[in-house]
């Protein structure tokens, strides 16, 4: 008895178990549905990812690829069917034993057999597919379009500077050209090639990536009867090569670029003055090109037929380029094979994930944006994709430069080298895309945007839209993975509490160029923040909270009417640059500030804030002194406003001092500098603004490395002679600005073996100036490259001699003040009058 009595319990507690399991079953059923439905549109957006990446680079899946979305598909459109077959029954009533229950309870038997089978397939995913992310195949090469006949001056000249190397010059015997995919590189070698005359003689290398040894196609350079022309994307290649010559292709200008358009649009002898509203569209749609050979010819080929077109078709044409920027592209399969993809492939041929990231960048600023190169090369240092800063100029920029993947352009300011970068425009679509399919970023500037982008998704890594019309931010924006955040230029008033509440990983937020007025506690969150940019925003405070931010590399308040660094300062112990230039408001600074040990520069040039030797009052005592600054020992820049002298023993620490800007206060009569200035030998360039010195003996002999200095508004200066500047082995620049009782130079300036480098001497202002020099003895000044004079009315004789300097190429100045000048040797006007640059208004750097 007790034995049944037991085996029925057994029963029963088994049977219970199941009940009770279907029970927890029944209960979780919603929470399961909810989960299969993210996993299907999480499945969908997978291969969403892949078919896009596909499109865009305009390629065919892998076969197992292939497999697995077959696959997908199948089981995803399964668990679909379950799905709906669940919401279709969950609003029935359940009750005990009913039909309705009992189908719930097969719906959640189903729904965990597709979570199961979804699981699977996501499982095949990661152990079938590639690790190296290529889930394409090969690209086939690119054909390059070619016409009848080239297009452009431009293009014409070089074809025939090619064929006077390739068919005339003996010398010559590897030619390089080389540009940006689509410039018509290969149409210049199939024009030589077209040539008549004996082709055995010429070797063609079409589109190489890298250096090819020619020897070991059993071709001897040294034979007078080879010739080899190579075409590369890549400038180091051709010089790798030892090219004896080499073409750099450019874009058309805006007529050329419409004669191409024109070929490729309109049928030949078509008579386009029937709408001269059309053309009009047609020439603008042509000139969003922007030059580009191949973009023109193939966008033209798209184009509707001008005779049976409407004004409202080439209207929505041009609408769709302008509005919907490097996605108009994507809708156009052979733009996208013909232009896009060759573009692409310069981009994957670059050597490191690293240095791809630093071009995408460029794509964060606006079309046709001249990106400031020390700008962009501090985001790349604070993200890590560069070491130094001389890695990021040098080394990264020049290989982006040498593959035509950027344009740089050197201006010269105040002794340095500024560089300008632009992007062209196709390069920037391209790379908007591949930033955001490949790398989750989202690059939106200039695109006129009033809200704040819903594609601002939880998975994007980088965001910028600067240069829109943003006027607020979302409350909460849960985005845990963004690194980068660009919002300068919008008219951003307020950061809502809520919105950095969640941005755990931000390194990079740039706030600059909006009318904020204060930062949200929230900040304080970003514990990952390297790069904080608040210039020229309206925030008069800093709470304690930004302070506490101790990783923060980089804060710029430039331009903003801030009025205290407090004590906090301190906490930012990582801090290795701070700008407060142009802060009118700025009262206190905390003596604190000694504190911030690796700070490489300090910016507070023309700051309401002035620095003083010592306080008398016990309310100044609680203020940064100069002694506080020149504690900074490992500071390489340095702009300072100051409301005293500079006395001895001062600033002899600053050893590592590359750049020194010093401003001094109109009271102030600093008469002679410091001597342990001397000890300065890393300074390279120094700027002396309102330092009223008479002239301090052998003041600048001993800085070795000095190529730039600048003194203005020097009111006691007579005369530059005794400074020690001639003996300056690198000393390129000298501008003297302002300096009213400056009578001469000095005969340092004339004398052979002094100014051995000098390149540039500006004078600027100088009312009392009434010569240069007697004469100018032969050999002296040998690499002077430019002499600039602007109202300097008192000279009115050029030294004898001065036609002599070899190198001297440009004599600035305004026009009635070289119409005044007294020329004793015809010979020597007639000579230096070609040299002669007139100036309209003094130079923008005069007024630093």
């Amino acid at each position: 008895m007790d034995s049944i009595t037991g085996r029925v319990k057994e029963i029963i507690s088994s049977r219970l178990q199941a009940i009770v399991k279907e029970i927890k079953h029944l209960t979780s059923v919603p929470n399961d549905a909810e989960r299969l439905r993210a996993e299907i549109d999480h499945v969908k957006g997978i291969v969403d990812h892949i078919n896009r990446g596909l499109n865009w680079k305009g390629r065919q899946p892998l076969a197992v690829v292939r497999h697995w979305v077959t696959t997908q598909e199948q089981i995803v459109k399964s668990a679909e069917k379950v799905f709906l077959q669940y919401e279709e029954n969950k609003h029935r009533r359940l009750c005990c034993c009913c039909p309705h229950c009992l189908l719930v309870i097969r719906s959640s038997r189903k729904i965990r057999n597709a979570l199961a089978e979804i699981d699977d397939v996501l499982k095949m995913k990661d152990s079938e597919f590639p690790k190296n992310g290529d889930l394409e195949e090969p690209p086939e090469t690119p054909v390059q379009p070619m016409g009848k006949e080239l297009v452009g001056a431009f293009v014409r000249e070089k074809l025939s500077e090619l064929e006077t190397w390739v068919l005339e010059d003996d010398s010559v015997r590897v030619v390089g050209v080389y540009g940006m995919p689509g410039l018509g590189k290969t149409s210049l070698l199939k024009q030589i090639n077209n040539n008549e005359k004996d082709r055995r003689l010429l070797l063609i290398l079409d589109d190489a990536r890298t250096s090819i040894d020619v020897s070991n196609l059993g071709i001897s350079l040294s034979e007078d009867t080879i010739k080899v022309v190579v075409t590369s994307r890549d400038k180091e290649v051709c010089r790798s090569m030892r090219a004896d010559k080499m073409i750099a292709m450019k874009h058309m200008s805006e007529e050329e670029g419409w004669e191409l358009f024109c070929r490729g649009a309109f049928v030949a002898g078509e008579d386009q003055s029937t709408d001269r509203e059309i053309e009009s569209l047609a020439r603008t749609i042509a000139k969003e090109c922007k030059g580009h050979p191949l973009t023109i010819k193939t966008l033209a080929r798209t184009m509707p037929q001008l005779h049976s077109s409407t004004r409202s078709e080439w209207e929505y044409i041009l609408k769709e380029i302008k509005a919907i920027d490097p996605q108009f592209y994507r809708i156009d399969e052979e733009i996208l094979r013909e232009v896009f993809a060759p573009l692409k492939h310069s981009y994957d041929a670059l050597e490191t994930d690293e240095l791809r990231l630093c071009f995408l960048y460029l794509a964060a600023y606006r079309e046709d944006e001249e990106v400031d190169a020390d700008q962009l090369i501090q985001l790349w240092l604070v993200e890590g994709l560069v070491r130094t800063r001389f890695e990021g100029r040098y080394v990264f920029l020049k290989i982006l430069a040498d593959r035509c993947l950027i344009d740089i352009e050197v201006k010269e300011e105040n002794g340095l080298d500024i560089w300008k970068l632009k992007i062209h425009d196709l390069l920037r679509g391209m790379a908007i895309r591949v930033a955001e399919i490949d790398h989750n970023s989202s690059f939106r500037a200039g695109q006129s945007l009033t809200w704040f982008p819903s594609f601002a998704r939880a998975i994007s890594v980088r965001i910028s839209v600067m240069h829109n019309r943003i006027t607020c931010l979302p409350e909460n924006f849960d985005c845990t993975k963004l690194v980068t955040l660009l919002l300068s230029w919008n008219t951003i008033e307020e950061v809502p509490e809520g919105f950095l509440e969640y941005l755990y990983m931000l390194t990079v937020l740039d706030l600059s160029n909006t009318p904020i007025k204060f930062l949200p506690k929230s900040i304080q969150y970003l514990n990952e923040l390297l790069y904080l940019q608040l210039s020229n925003t309206q925030i008069r405070v800093l709470h304690d909270q930004t302070f506490k931010l101790s990783r923060v590399q980089f804060l710029d308040l430039s331009f903003s009417p801030i009025i205290s660094i407090p004590s906090m300062i301190k906490k930012m112990k990582r801090l290795q640059i701070l700008k407060l230039a142009h802060c009118y408001d700025l009262e206190f600074v905390s003596p604190d500030i000694s504190q911030l040990s690796v700070l490489e520069e300090l910016d507070m040039w023309k700051t309401l804030f002035a620095f003083s030797w010592e306080f008398e009052t016990a309310e100044e005592l609680k203020k940064a002194s100069l002694q506080d600054v020149c504690k900074l020992y490992h500071l390489k820049r340095l702009r300072l406003t100051l409301k005293s002298p500079i006395k001895e023993r001062t600033v002899g620490n600053l050893v590592e001092l590359q750049e020194l800007w010093l401003l001094w206060m109109p009271q102030v009569r600093q008469t002679h500098l410091p001597t342990d200035m001397r000890t300065m030998h890393n300074l390279e360039r120094l700027h002396l603004f309102d330092c009223h010195i008479e002239g301090t003996p052998d003041l600048f002999s001993e800085l070795k490395n000095l190529n730039y200095l600048k003194l203005k508004s020097s009111q006691l200066l007579i005369t530059l002679s005794g400074l020690g500047l001639g003996r300056l082995s690198h000393l390129k620049e000298i501008e003297i600005v302002e300096c009213l009782l400056l009578t001469e130079l000095g005969e340092e300036f004339a004398r052979k073996g002094c100014f051995p480098r000098l390149r540039k001497l500006k004078l600027w202002m100088l009312s009392s100036l009434d010569s240069l020099s007697s004469s100018v003895e032969e050999g002296a000044l040998p690499m002077l490259h430019t002499l600039a004079i602007f109202h300097c009315m008192k000279v009115k004789v050029l030294p004898w001699g001065l036609d002599n300097l070899k190198s001297l190429e440009q004599i600035r100045g305004d026009k009635k003040w070289w119409n005044e000048i007294s020329w004793e040797d015809e010979e020597m006007k007639n000579h230096l009058h070609p040299k002669y640059v007139e100036i309209v208004e003094i130079h923008d750097n005069c007024h630093v």
